[in-house]
């Protein structure tokens, strides 16, 4: 948005590959983003339709990302590898909040990162700061201050309103996509960040941004904590993966921890608390290629050709031997059972703390 505002603007023909580089940036990231983009590019172009000049090559700049996506889609149409239930966006289904909700949950979407009221907190100091430099602004209007940024904010402010309103909770068809909408007041923000114009040459207008800069020391201190604490809780679990040899089947038993109380992970939003543990299978595949029973089969090229037989995603608190007989070695969560420390077929190959690896060292049978 910045190269596209410098470009409306009068800027040099550099920043127009800025443009084009960003925006296929943004699409590589992923889609979301650069597709709220496109909803406030266009509406920019049409704000400032008399520089129509500059509007096309504005717009022959970002087309190669959107060449992207149309080549995207038509092989998508073909390999199926995203949608996969239903005939492209034509079967588009899903789950729609109503405004009320929308506008209640607007908080917890924008800062809603981890357990306890420090983020809520942070944001409400964020938010009346904001506030205040807001009406500090109105009051006392800069001389240089032609309007033209405040429009430009108030309308993308609108467009991203609207398509917060408009977009799906989630997608159910023609592909599974959860927490579309929710995503948007993210990006909202950063624009009511900008919203206040003022000039602050002196000490004390300074000083007004004073809350900011504590909550934005405070932030990545308290995220940096939560990140070293969950490194330290499953130092065992990576340490038992690192075990492994490469190109093993693994299979990852997580009791206990998919949906159990109290997890360290758990934010205020109950949409944005996912268990990072629903991944945990996946760390022996990265780390060390081989097979991963639970991959995400959404959008991702790496598809499994033959499936081991296996528990339920979500589903080993009961897990059993024979569910999965088949598998090289098993790293299990014990809480307390030890039944396949006992079994014949296994071999316990490591045990730090809760964990324990083990090795199939002969074939199972169907006899209990």
């Amino acid at each position: 948005l910045a190269a596209l505002i410098r470009w409306l603007d009068g800027a040099r023909r550099s920043t127009l590959v800025v443009l084009g580089v960003t925006t296929i940036l943004a699409y590589f990231g992923h889609v979301m983003p650069w597709f709220c983009f496109g909803l406030c590019a266009i509406a920019l172009l049409l704000q400032d339709a008399r520089r129509w000049r500059r509007g096309l090559w504005a717009a022959l700049a970002m087309l190669p990302s959107v060449g992207f996506a149309v080549a995207a889609y038509v092989e998508e149409r073909k390999d199926r590898s995203y949608f996969k239930n239903g005939e492209g966006l034509s079967a588009l289904a899903g789950t729609w909040h109503d405004f009320p909700s929308l506008v209640k949950e607007f908080p917890g979407r924008v800062l809603e990162l981890f357990p306890g009221n420090l983020d809520r907190k942070l944001l409400i100091v964020a938010t009346l700061t904001m506030a205040a430099l807001l009406v500090w602004s109105r009051v006392q209007r800069r001389q240089d201050d032609d309007g033209v940024t405040a429009r430009r904010i108030k309308l993308l402010l609108i467009v991203l309103g609207l398509t917060y309103c408009l977009l799906p909770y989630q997608i159910t068809k023609p592909m599974a996509w959860w927490y579309v909408s929710p995503r948007v007041p993210s990006m909202m923000a950063v624009l009511i960040a900008l919203a206040p114009s003022l000039r602050m040459d002196r000490w004390w207008q300074r000083a007004a941004m004073l809350p900011i800069v504590v909550c934005s020391v405070i932030l990545p201190i308290k995220l940096a904590t939560l990140y070293r604490d969950f490194s330290r809780r499953n130092a065992p679990f990576m340490q038992l993966v690192s075990e492994t040899p490469r190109g093993s089947a693994v299979l990852v038993v997580v009791r206990g921890m998919m949906r159990g109380p109290g997890s360290e992970e758990l934010s205020g939003d109950a949409a944005s608390s996912g268990p990072v543990y629903w991944h945990f299978s996946s760390w022996p595949m990265a780390l060390h290629g081989g097979y991963d029973p639970y991959i995400f089969d959404q959008g991702i090229p790496i598809q499994p050709k033959f499936k081991l037989r296996q528990p339920g995603w979500a589903n080993t608190d009961s897990f059993e031997l024979r569910q999965a007989p088949l598998f090289d070695y098993y790293i299990v969560r014990t809480v307390g059972d030890e039944s396949l420390a006992r079994e014949p077929s296994l071999k316990v190959v490591d045990r730090i703390g809760e964990w324990v690896l083990f090795k199939r060292i002969h074939a199972l049978t169907d006899e209990p």
